[in-house]
């Protein structure tokens, strides 16, 4: 056997001309993109520095004033991009980039540049920043992908997210500084064509601007009129309710709730009203929701006057609806949204109505007299209404209450905890206390009705245990807290909230989920008769703690001291009361069933049942299988026996088919 020598190694051949010019091409390429990329970003980071200092300086009335230059250098400058698609330098479409880039260049000059009257317009602003976001990222993310070859994961996010809110802020700009400047363009006839002249041709700027509003809005979209309509509405609907939402929030801080219907009626009609074209859309199809659960939910809707009970979950539901019509998906926050406020906002809105209906009726009373609404026998339809008593159906129950109520406390707690964690991140925990007092005083007072509750029964709490519970807490914030304002910057104000948020914002959102749906979730069951065993150490060690700092100055102020003589003959020292609560409601605690050692019992039963009902599952199964084991034995010796010839009578026979079913 002969060996073989090696074979020479193959050698590759020399790199073409062709291919050394196509990797040419390509550096070059990338050359000229991130060049490009990174002096359009300098333009778009230019006008977005402009806007802020003139936000800042001025107002929004400067805005256009200061930008105006970058604006016409940086948005012009995209009209190399409707090259690029038509080269195939970049993958986007002609289709696409076309009536994106035309639709920016006819605002900015258009609009914007042509009717100086439009500059100093608020839309202006909302504008200018959806398109710096927008054209900030999306430049830096190209120039960064060109120049290097990768993008941090943080830029990517940020290039495929932001347009959720930048994208529908920049459409809804548009088109109103389009519908502003429509005044202008008919009086100025500004760019018009009129007859006759040579061409023979005419031209209306004022139709154009109208055909090419719709035109950009259908081309974006790209849908049928059906989607087109759908998400036209549905954002529309949505500014409404927006506006509904953000007027009854700026009432509610300004003047209070009596001023709230006043501040929300004009677009609270308009926006209400609207939604009778979803039965119409029921009606002919256009939507899967039946006419039987959309025609009583409008017209009760209708019946009903709504603030602020319904704008939270119209503004989820319409921009819900009108990102699934426009762009054919919807972000999973904005999905869980749409199917979770109504746990919340449903029973406050049923309660809410009921309620009115309660209250308006002694003005009905009033108004029997003129019979408004009312409709008498005899008459032509031989029928009889009266408004009255229709309206008196309406009743409000113990679970509605207690419904309401619970949720109403538990918003609260909430903002205290949120006011809390804001403090908390940006000034420590010296300013905890003035970042919560408002919603704290509210919270913690409203607690004075549970003694209500268990006097009259409404509930199954002992008084014995409510009441030392609740007047220890106001004591806390009505006798320490807010009497001596030197202890509010103290560590122990923290500790205290935190434990009592904890407890509180569980235990009602339990008490509400229990009264509003009958039932509670078993994790929330866990949190309710678990996180005592942490909250209510630390919430009573920081409450003797601020008892015991504040004795100084009590001493010192000598606050709420009646000294004799007096006319009642009686004298008291704030001190020795603040003393002896101190000492006295721990001492109670233990004595009364208090939630301490009602969650330890309740959770030794809990634990008894499962390990109970553990065992009988267990003892079940085994059964199941012995039954069966001696069944299939029985079966095999019969059938033995059988074929022996032996048959022990009718018993035998129905066990045979009995283990054979």
């Amino acid at each position: 056997m002969t060996l073989k020598p090696n074979p020479s190694p193959r050698r590759l051949p020399p790199p073409s001309r062709s291919s050394a010019m196509a990797a040419d091409g390509s550096v070059l390429r990338r050359l000229y993109f991130s060049v490009y990329n990174w002096v359009v970003f300098i333009g778009w980071a230019q006008v977005s520095l402009s806007m802020i200092l003139a936000l800042l300086d001025d107002g929004h009335e400067a805005v256009y004033a200061a930008i105006e230059r970058h604006l016409l250098f940086a948005q012009t400058a995209a009209i190399m991009e409707i090259l690029h698609s038509i080269l195939g330098l970049v993958r986007s479409p002609v289709s696409s980039t076309l009536p994106q880039i035309t639709g920016r260049l006819f605002i900015t000059w258009g609009i914007l540049w042509s009717f100086p009257e439009t500059h100093s317009h608020i839309l202006v602003t909302p504008l200018i920043i959806s398109w710096s976001i927008t054209e900030v990222i999306r430049y830096s993310f190209f120039g960064i992908k060109e120049s290097f070859g990768f993008t941090p994961s943080w830029l990517l996010w940020l290039r495929y997210s932001t347009f959720i809110v930048c994208y529908p802020v920049g459409m809804v700009s548009e088109v109103g500084l389009i519908y502003i400047a429509f005044p202008f363009m008919k009086a100025s006839e500004k760019y018009c064509i009129g007859m006759p002249n040579k061409w023979n041709f005419s031209f209306d700027y004022f139709y154009f601007s109208t055909f090419l509003m719709a035109f950009s809005a259908m081309a974006a979209d790209g849908s049928m009129v059906r989607r087109l309509y759908l998400s036209i509405y549905n954002w529309v609907a949505f500014i409404g309710w927006a506006q509904v939402l953000c007027y009854t929030i700026l009432a509610l801080l300004d003047k209070g709730h009596e001023a709230v219907y006043a501040a929300i009626e004009r677009p609270l009609l308009f926006t209400q009203t609207a939604a009778i074209l979803e039965i119409l859309h029921s009606i002919v199809g256009l939507v899967r929701s039946p006419v039987s659960s959309t025609l009583p939910q409008i017209t009760g809707r209708l019946f009903i006057t709504w603030g602020i009970l319904w704008s939270f979950p119209e503004v989820t539901r319409y921009s819900f609806y009108g990102m699934k019509e426009s762009f054919g998906f919807t972000p999973s926050w904005l999905l869980w949204l749409r199917y979770s406020t109504f746990i919340a906002c449903f029973p406050v809105g049923v309660v809410s109505e009921i309620c009115l209906a309660y209250t308006v009726l002694p003005f009905m009373k009033r108004y029997q007299a003129s019979e408004k609404y009312c409709l008498r026998m005899p008459n032509k339809w031989n029928f009889s209404f009266n408004y009255f008593y229709a309206n008196g159906m309406a009743s409000v129950l113990r679970r509605l209450y207690l419904s309401v109520y619970n949720w109403i406390v538990f918003i609260r707690w909430v903002q205290v905890s949120w006011s809390m964690i804001l403090a908390l991140l940006e000034k420590r925990y010296e300013a905890v206390y003035a970042a919560v007092e408002q919603h704290l005083l509210f919270a913690q007072t409203a607690a004075i009705m549970e003694i209500l509750h268990s006097i009259v029964g409404l509930v199954r709490s002992p008084v014995s245990s409510t009441l030392p519970q609740i007047t220890g807490r106001l004591f806390m914030i009505w006798g320490i807290l807010r009497s001596f304002p030197e202890i509010h910057t103290h560590i122990f104000v923290t500790s205290l909230l935190i434990s009592w948020c904890i407890t509180e914002v569980t235990r009602y959102s339990f008490y509400g989920m229990k009264e509003s749906f009958g039932f509670t979730p078993s994790w929330l069951l866990w949190l309710r008769y678990s996180t005592f065993i942490v909250c209510f150490p630390v919430g009573m060690v920081s409450e003797v703690g601020l008892v015991y700092i504040v004795v100084p100055f009590m001493k010192a102020s000598e606050k709420y001291c009646l000294r004799m003589p007096n006319k009642w003959n009686f004298s008291i020292k704030y001190f020795y009361a603040s003393v002896f609560f101190m000492v006295f409601i721990p001492a109670l605690v233990p004595l009364f069933d208090c939630p301490a050692e009602e969650g330890l019992g309740k959770i030794k039963n809990h634990i008894t049942t499962q390990e109970l009902s553990n065992l009988v599952k267990k003892n079940r199964e085994k059964t199941k299988l012995n039954e069966k084991e001696k069944l299939v034995g029985l079966e095999l010796a019969s059938n033995r026996r059988l074929k022996r010839g032996k048959d022990f009578g009718p018993a035998t026979r129905a066990l045979s088919t009995l283990c054979t079913t």
